[in-house]
């Protein structure tokens, strides 16, 4: 078997490496950052002796989707990681820096899921599969966050009609995490962020194989994150996007 992953040089994405890697899997582990990604795929080739190859990429460079997709054709298993948010009033972002934002939290996993998916239903492979990474973000509008949590509502809508669509035929998964223990938030603009239930990134990668291997759709890790959603359903639009304003808009900086 062999795993693809985006954004496999830190946080959730690293850690998805290294549990595949302990598991038996050869690996095609994607970043922009070349040093650090050469390190891992080092370490984990040695460690766990399987194959893993490094591929250096900005995946908003659509040359380099192809080229992924032509490359790595055969591939078993989708970790569509790789994306990033920016905290800010919606007018205030640089446009660029937004686009680019869009261009890989959607464009890029759109692609790549339905390109590698093609394939997959080719070779009638039911242990194929995919698993793209959305946000608790994906279930309500946040102000402050606005263009981030549209594009993991988008994340979250395509991979479970997908999922649908190809039931019995390739596991298409997603994944909600919450707040968790990674350079996101130093990323985003947010570096004091301090959160009462954040997750380590290796019990949202665990939680997430087990529930992939389960045949889930939708996947929220940790009681607190399911217990927010949930509750979401019980309460007006409007009144949730007054509660997540008060976090990510009128107190920009500081714990929720």
């Amino acid at each position: 078997m062999r795993a693809l992953v985006t954004g496999a040089s830190s946080g959730i994405g690293k850690v998805f490496a290294e549990e595949l890697a302990k598991r038996g899997y050869d690996l095609v582990l994607v970043a922009r950052r070349k040093e650090r990604l050469e390190k891992l795929a080092h370490d984990l080739s040695s460690i766990y002796g399987v194959a893993v190859e490094p591929f250096v990429a900005d995946l908003t460079d659509f040359d380099k989707l192809r080229e992924l997709v032509e490359r790595f054709s055969d591939i078993d298993l989708l970790i569509n990681n790789a994306g990033f948010g920016l905290i800010s009033p919606f007018v205030e972002i640089d446009t660029e820096k937004g686009l680019k934002m869009v261009d890989l939290n959607i464009r890029a996993l759109y692609y790549l899921t339905k390109e590698f998916s093609k394939k997959m239903v080719k070779r009638n492979g039911n242990e194929a599969g995919i698993i793209n990474i959305a946000s608790t973000a994906a279930f309500q509008p946040v102000p402050g966050f606005a263009t981030y949590a549209a594009t993991k509502a988008f994340v979250l809508s395509l991979t479970e009609a997908f999922s649908k669509e190809l039931e019995g035929r390739v596991k298409i998964m997603v994944v909600c995490p919450g707040p968790t223990k990674t350079e996101f938030f130093n990323v985003a603009g947010l570096p004091n962020m301090r959160a009462k239930f954040i997750m380590t990134p290796e019990k949202v990668v665990k939680g997430s194989l087990r529930a992939f291997e389960k045949g889930k759709r939708t996947y929220i890790p940790g009681f607190f994150n399911k217990l927010l959603v949930f509750l979401q359903r019980f309460v007006s639009r409007e009144l949730a996007l007054n509660v997540v304003a008060r976090f990510f808009y009128e107190k920009p900086e500081g714990e929720v």
